[in-house]
């Protein structure tokens, strides 16, 4: 096979689905061989065409029902298209539904043996491999047991142990990696860095921005069975969230705008890479999306304030809730006092979508000058900040403390009161969170080399 032909070719591919009336008609409609009982169809995969390089990392995203599984068991042939076409070079491993190709009667060894044939693997080779496979999949004394058994955890243990163990040339997965704790899953990407680092094409499907991010080389967006763009992880992810935090009324004209902004990206890369400018995609604006909004708000019982009017401003005083990273902003908010409330604190704090606390603040008397706040009053707070933080989706909490009785409460406090996207940087080299500014101060420092005799 040569270099320069891709692992996995999709071209114009396409999966439709009959809807029948009862299974009555869909019986006399497989014993006509016609399609005219049905009532209608359901198409899950619609003209998707893409190409996997060889040692290239892909991962595929969209919401819930978007075609993402069907897509990837198209690709690995257990479902047939129904137009299009599928080729792929090389030892293909899939990790797709949970306990798929399990015998769930047998134990987890005798699937060990049932598995790796299926992957192509005879009985040596499998007796070869199986010591590595069980201290990878770590499930104990459930190695002996009937997989019915099993937990979710220790169904996708075994199965990306098996997975793994033939050492791939093509490796499907299809979101294995968000079950199992969290030393299994860092062990999995460990694991996948290192199939990756040896040439392993990866194909997978993810609902994490981390992982998309941290393990991709390039990502792909569907909606409702269409292929909307493909790029640079972050920016796909930027483009994925925007659809996410779309109404149902504004779907329609966020998916243009996408695809515009898609194009025009991907006409700007070619014209990079041909040499015919020098663009640089990085995002300059913030601005507010009407569409973002928090969808998990916790609002607690007031004890004597209420807070409201939450606001994240930039530096020219205009309303965002899609940041540039390094540049400042300030989050404000009312509270209206009830009644008389003592040593009051005020507080925010920035978490990240999977409820990570990033950081935060609270008030104190020597900076508001008081902390005594008599019935009636309504003050706004605001706090300053520089956004540091790096391409995804954040959420920010507001609380305001007192004192009563001799302990400290919560007089009124909102979880995922307000929230905001950080845009993706292209090229960007910085990891993680927090965009701890290391690549301005990173310097090099050049020794007088020894020559040894």
């Amino acid at each position: 096979m040569s270099s320069d032909t891709p692992a996995i070719a999709v071209k114009n591919l396409c999966k439709t689905y009959d809807i029948y009336q009862s299974p009555a008609h869909r019986f006399l409609g497989v014993l006509r061989g016609s399609r005219n009982t049905a009532k209608e169809c359901f198409t899950a995969v619609s003209d998707v065409s893409f190409t996997v390089n060889r040692g290239e990392v892909v991962g595929i995203v969209g919401r819930n029902g978007c075609g993402k599984s069907t897509l990837l068991q198209l690709i690995t042939g257990i479902l047939n298209p129904t137009s299009g076409l599928v080729t792929h070079h090389g030892r293909v491993s899939a990790i797709l539904e949970l306990g798929a190709g399990f015998n769930p009667d047998a134990t987890g060894r005798e699937n060990i043996f049932i598995n790796g044939a299926i992957l192509g693997l005879s009985a040596d080779d499998i007796q070869d491999r199986i010591a590595e496979i069980i201290d990878f999949a770590d499930i104990g004394v459930f190695l002996d047991r009937p997989v019915k058994l099993y937990s979710s955890g220790m169904y996708v243990r075994l199965a990306f142990a098996i997975a793994i163990s033939i050492n791939p040339d093509i490796l499907i997965i299809d979101e294995a990696l968000s079950v199992g704790d969290a030393a299994f899953q860092r062990k999995c990407f460990t694991r996948i860095e290192n199939l990756k680092k040896h040439g392993t094409t990866i194909l997978f499907v993810s609902h994490s921005e981390t992982t998309v991010v941290e393990l991709c080389d390039r990502a792909i967006l569907l909606n409702e069975g269409e292929k909307i763009c493909e790029g640079k992880p972050k920016f796909v992810m930027g483009l994925y969230n925007r659809i996410l935090n779309a109404t149902e009324a504004s779907l329609e004209e966020t998916l243009l705008a996408i695809r515009a902004e898609a194009a025009s990206t991907h006409r700007q890369r070619h014209n990079e890479d041909s040499g015919n400018t020098d663009t640089e995609l990085d995002s300059k604006v913030d601005f507010y999306d009407p569409n973002l909004a928090p969808k998990s708000t916790i609002t607690y019982e007031s004890h004597g304030a209420t807070i409201g009017n939450a606001q994240l401003h930039n530096a020219k005083g205009s309303k965002v809730n899609i940041l540039q990273r390094g540049a400042p902003y300030v989050f404000s908010y009312e509270v209206h006092f009830d009644k008389p409330l003592h040593d009051v604190r005020f507080s925010f704090l920035v978490k990240t979508i999977r409820g990570i606390e990033v950081g935060g603040i609270a008030s104190n008397t020597e900076t508001l000058g008081t902390s005594d706040f008599a019935a009636g009053t309504v003050v706004t707070l605001s706090f300053p900040f520089k956004c540091l933080l790096t391409s995804d989706q954040y959420f920010l909490n507001a609380g305001v403390l007192a004192m009563v009785n001799g302990e400290e409460i919560f007089a009124h406090r909102i979880l995922d009161l307000y929230t905001f996207n950080v845009q993706p940087v292209e090229r960007d080299t910085v990891t993680g969170v927090v965009d701890f500014g290391v690549k301005e101060a990173v310097s090099i420092t050049y020794h007088e080399q020894k020559h040894l005799k």
